[in-house]
């Protein structure tokens, strides 16, 4: 493989504790007490995802797509409390919210993560970030200390296209300089990762430590660090 493409959330890293915690920290913060327990806004955080149009934009001058970006994600976590009755300061822990998903506090790297990077970068691989996000991920990444691992980083918000559209794995494979043949994308996803990169006739590995979906047929890792072993028969 010449290249190697990689989901961000859920794959090269993951929210400390979970997302249904985390809202709920800070929703307390500012008044927030519906006796709803992390599980359930976990859950609902979940719903709201996938009922949500895709996180992808025309190409825009950097301060519309920035507004469009907060508007998305505005309405989603608007739509994670609307249940649990009024919140009158919904805009003050919404800004906090966000601005905290931008950094580091939130988030960690999957076991293996940086060896994998490393290891990768050292036997020539050109590596990239393929991701249903927006420009916090940049921060994020740099925060971790894995931004230098990258030759490229798309996030979906600023490319028009989101996963499992194919058009999102083939602008990657343009940008790092290879054919979708020479190239692997790997993520935790069957549908937005698996078969999205498949689409785009790129080889997709599902990462799947947890044995999530047991009835997957195609290739799945249960540790990063193997995509080593599959990297390197080719």
């Amino acid at each position: 493989m010449k290249a190697v493409l990689f989901d961000a959330a859920g794959t090269l890293l993951r929210v400390r504790g979970s997302v249904g915690a985390v809202y709920l920290e800070h929703a307390r913060r500012y008044g927030f007490d519906s006796g709803v327990s992390a599980g359930e806004l976990g859950e609902a955080f979940v719903s709201a995802f996938r009922s949500q149009p895709p996180l992808a934009f025309s190409p825009l001058p950097s301060d519309a797509a920035e507004a469009l970006e907060l508007d998305w994600w505005r309405g989603l976590v608007r739509r994670v409390f609307e249940p649990y009755g009024p919140f009158p300061r919904f805009e003050d822990f919404f800004a906090d919210l966000f601005a905290a998903f931008a950094t580091d506090r939130h988030w960690e790297l999957e076991p293996g993560c940086e060896e994998l990077l490393r290891k990768l970068r050292k036997r020539g691989s050109r590596l990239a970030v393929v991701s249903n996000f927006d420009v916090r991920l940049f921060s994020v990444l740099q925060e971790l200390g894995i931004a230098q691992f990258f030759d490229e980083i798309l996030v979906s918000s600023r490319c028009r296209t989101a996963k499992p559209e194919p058009e999102i794995f083939r602008l990657a494979c343009r940008q790092v300089g290879c054919e979708a043949d020479q190239a692997m994308h790997v993520g935790d996803s069957p549908v937005e990762d698996v078969q999205g990169a498949r689409r785009a006739g790129l080889r997709a590995v599902l990462y799947d430590p947890g044995n999530r979906f047991p009835g997957f047929e195609g290739e799945r890792v249960a540790r990063l660090t193997e995509v080593l072993e599959l990297t390197a028969d080719h």
